[in-house]
């Protein structure tokens, strides 16, 4: 495969707008593998026309057009475009659209730049007002999300459908609702009748002419809706399109949300310098179907024509994007900082984005110069009530249920909250959560708030603010003294939801509430930030008292680890109890990260808390995390004893579940001893203990490790089953880390089956999966098991690579490697040393070694 260098690549491969339309037909039928001959009798004519198609020979109608549209099975998105073609050559679209607007009455504005993207969107509103029953669709969305170029995208597209004309109504200057008559009038050019009110004077002229209006920024005249219902009584043929932040709640109203532009992923693949597939961020053929990354480009390249996309700024492009939302008008303010910072140095500038993003053309309204002005521009028509909601939303990250708001933002401030609000829409004075929900409600009707539905059958409602309007709202909300006591509540909130998800993390409702967390997770990040910001010891310590199960099981162990280091530098004192909980999950979360030695500094001190204060269930509890410590170090006589101390107090104390895991780790502690009857005798007490209390966490880890056992003994057989019970286990409860583990465990005993093929595709997924979690220990193992098999296949080269490449990453640790798998790494290095010689392994060896890792997974994977 033919590599490019970072200045070969452009934006995207061909464009539709350069490639001719039988090119587009022949690629499309040719890639569906269809016939002329087939492809003609999907869509209902002649093999001779698609012929004649495909030589350029004659163009399809409209009809036929959007058939084979359809018959491609091309994207919606590209639809639209696929039939423009089809109908017009390059370059004559602009023509044709000309012609049309000088042969159909009409007042549209010409836009000053192309529309980029957003055919699905067009093609959906053109076809809603194809419908007989469909007279009035509102564009609703947020600030900047671009309603009024769709809105004057899909009038362009229905001049046709509208012999009368299509015009445009500008209500962006006007408050007053007595000039909304005005406006409309203007527009249409119809005069003022002296004696007559305008109204009227409209309906006479609407009432025999087939028309559309699109009628513009309609929020803030929101109380003028009943004058439009009058005129779509009275005028049978006039049709509306309105743009508004809110909907109108007249009759006969088609809501269309606008969304935001669609924004690529965090990850793209790419070719590396050995020709394999990988994570490095960019590929082009990806990244040309995203609308965002087009716009950015394209209003890039107007202000500075030597702008290109290529993969030193692709990330930072890309990211761009991402973090303003998909929304039009702040994607294309960035786009015009490039005269200023490359897309590299505008990225970091962005934590700011509402003081980065001005400077939009001069001859645009004064809210769409900035993304500020635009955002304010709708706050500004807020009542007190709803802009003190909107204020304090800002103190959510990634959206909040009801009940969160309810909680969070009524407190203090109900009084606030409710002026003006004090009763529902049919008279009555209604609770605090009428209230809310009727605030919330307006702001979701104004485009500020987007209102999700969640859970199993969508009865639940979520609410977000886009990153940017968020921004904004902070702001607001920084110049109240409602920060600090807002914060406190919404950590407190978030708090009391973690504990009690904390007894349900294994129970049999695990996996509703690991969703759950992980659904509020950006959440719980602000409100452990705020309890570190603040000191507040106590809601730290809690937190860190049950989250480790959650980074544990979802591999943030970085992250998990820091923050419970910040929570340790915590003035703890008064805390003992809680402070000993805290360095038992931090010396978990060492553990599973492979930092022994931290891990067992973490459990002594946690272990030497519980002693002094006498609790004996918890002391158990750090004596089994000690000895899995231990166990890990090689000190499999010291892991025994300190687990059989632990198992007498379970037993004493008579706790199933701390008796099941106990059970659990002394088997695999006399396991590696090479008691492997003892330690079958051992797992199975634990895992019928398991059962019983229903914890199938605990059931998934037993019948790996009583796989293991079964492995150790030669009964590949029995083991193979074993497995795959408790891989589905993990997998349910989304345990990557233990999955990744149990296949690497598998694959091992596929390979001493012969199965190789098998065994490396094991081996390689749980690669995958552990680099993805930036388990560096687990890499090392899942690297010398895929050496292993590539010895086995004759290649012992790249075997000694890899061989070296994982021993790079156990310098500095005092891991030592279970015996049943030191056995099978001294086989393999021992039959590769013997396939090559002792120079050539040498050399290969140190060539691994030299790897940068990221090169030697994607050598392994290859």
């Amino acid at each position: 495969m033919a590599l490019m260098s970072k200045n070969d690549i452009a934006f995207g491969a061909k464009s539709n707008t350069e490639r001719s339309f039988s090119s587009w037909l022949k690629e499309r039928r040719k890639a569906l593998g269809l016939s002329r001959k087939e492809l003609a009798e999907r869509v209902g004519c002649s093999e001779v026309t698609i012929v004649k198609l495909e030589m350029e020979e004659r163009r399809p109608s409209r009809q036929i057009a959007e058939l084979l549209a359809q018959c491609l099975e091309l994207e919606e998105a590209e639809r639209a475009a696929f039939v423009e073609l089809a109908r017009y050559p390059p370059g004559q679209q602009g023509k044709e659209q000309a012609a049309r607007r000088e042969t159909v009455p009409n007042n549209l504005p010409a836009p000053p730049t192309s529309f980029v993207g957003r055919e699905s969107a067009v093609a959906s509103v053109r076809d809603l007002f194809r419908k007989p029953g469909v007279r009035l669709v509102t564009l609703t969305g947020a600030p900047g999300i671009g309603k009024t170029r769709l809105g004057l995208q899909v009038a362009e597209a229905l001049l046709d459908s509208f012999k009368d004309g299509v015009f445009f109504v500008a209500l962006a200057p006007i408050r007053d609702l007595d000039r909304v008559p005005a406006a409309i009038a203007q527009a249409l050019n119809v005069r003022e009748n002296p004696g007559e009110p305008l109204q009227v004077t409209l309906q006479r002229y609407l009432r025999e002419r087939r028309l559309l209006l699109l009628i513009d920024n309609f929020e803030q005249v929101t109380a003028a809706a009943p004058l439009l219902g009058t005129l779509l009584l009275s005028s049978p043929g006039l049709k509306l399109l309105v743009t508004s932040r809110e909907v109108l709640h007249i009759y006969g109203e088609h809501d269309f949300p606008v969304p935001p532009l669609e924004v690529p992923g965090s990850k793209f693949e790419v070719q590396n310098e050995l020709g394999l597939p990988g994570t490095l961020n960019f590929e082009p053929g990806t990244l040309e179907r995203y609308e965002t990354v087009r716009l950015f480009v394209e209003r890039a390249v107007a202000v500075e024509h030597a702008f290109s996309l290529t993969s030193e700024n692709a990330q930072a492009v890309v990211e761009i994007c991402r973090r303003l939302d998909g929304l039009p008008l702040a994607i294309e303010l960035a786009a015009a900082q490039v005269r200023t910072f490359a897309p590299q140095e505008m990225l970091p500038r962005l934590q700011s984005a509402l003081d980065l993003l001005v400077g939009g053309p001069l001859d645009l309204p004064p809210r769409q110069q900035a993304l500020r002005s635009a955002i304010s521009w709708s706050y500004d028509l807020l009542d007190e009530s709803e802009a003190a909601l909107f204020r304090r939303l800002a103190v959510f990250v990634g959206g909040a249920t009801l009940e969160a708001v309810e909680a969070v933002c009524a407190g203090d401030g109900r009084q606030t909250i409710d002026d003006g609000r004090r009763t529902t829409d049919d008279g009555r004075r209604g609770t605090a959560q009428d209230m809310m929900s009727s605030v919330l409600a307006s702001l979701v009707d104004k485009s500020l708030l987007n209102r999700e539905r969640v859970g199993v059958d969508n009865d639940s409602s979520r609410y977000t603010l886009l990153e940017t309007v968020r921004e904004y709202a902070w702001e607001k909300l920084a110049e109240s003294d409602e920060v600090e006591p807002l914060r406190k509540r919404h950590a407190a909130f978030y708090l009391e939801l973690v504990e009690k998800a904390g007894p349900q993390l294994t129970g049999e409702e695990h996996e509703a509430w690991y969703k759950r967390l992980q659904l509020e997770y950006d959440n719980i990040r602000a409100a452990l930030a705020t309890s570190i910001e603040y000191a507040d010891a106590e809601t730290a310590l809690r937190f860190g008292t049950v989250l480790w199960r959650f980074w544990d099981m979802h591999g943030y162990i970085s992250e998990g680890r820091r923050w419970l280091d910040l929570t340790l530098q915590l003035d703890s004192s008064a805390f003992p109890l809680l402070r000993s909980n805290v360095l038992s999950s931090a010396g978990i979360l060492a553990w599973t990260g492979w930092d022994l030695d931290t891990a067992r500094s973490l459990h002594k001190q946690s272990l030497a808390l519980r002693r002094q204060l006498g609790d004996k269930q918890r002391t158990a509890s750090s004596l089994n995390n000690l000895a899995l410590v231990v166990h890990q170090q090689g000190e499999y006589r010291e892991a025994f004893d300190l687990l059989a101390e632990s198992l007498e107090i379970c037993r004493e104390l008579d706790d199933k579940a701390d008796i099941a895991s106990t059970l659990n780790n002394l088997g695999n502690a006399a396991h590696a001893m090479g008691d492997a009857d003892n330690a079958y005798a051992l797992l199975e007490e634990g895992l019928e203990l398991w059962r019983e209390v229903g914890d199938m966490y605990g059931v998934a880890l037993v019948l790996n490790d009583l796989a293991e056992v079964e492995r150790s003994r030669g009964n590949y057989e029995r083991a193979v089953p074993l497995y795959i019970e408790g891989i589905e286990k993990m997998r349910e409860m989304d345990d990557n880390s233990r999955v990744a583990n149990a296949l690497h465990n598998m694959a091992h005993v596929l390979h001493h089956q012969g199965d190789l093929d098998k065994a490396y595709d094991l081996f390689a997924e749980s690669l995958t999966i552990r680099r993805d979690l930036d388990d560096r220990l687990g890499i090392y193992m899942s690297l010398t098991g895929l050496a292993g098999v590539v010895s086995s296949r004759g290649l012992p080269e790249k075997a000694a690579l890899l061989f070296g490449a994982a021993e790079s990453l156990l310098e500095d640790s005092t891991f030592k490697m279970q015996p049943i798998d030191k056995r099978d790494y001294d086989r393999n290095v021992e039959r590769t040393r013997a396939q090559i010689g002792d120079a050539a392994w040498s050399s290969a060896w140190d060539g691994g070694r030299a790897m940068k890792l990221e090169d030697a997974i994607l050598f392994a994977l290859a």
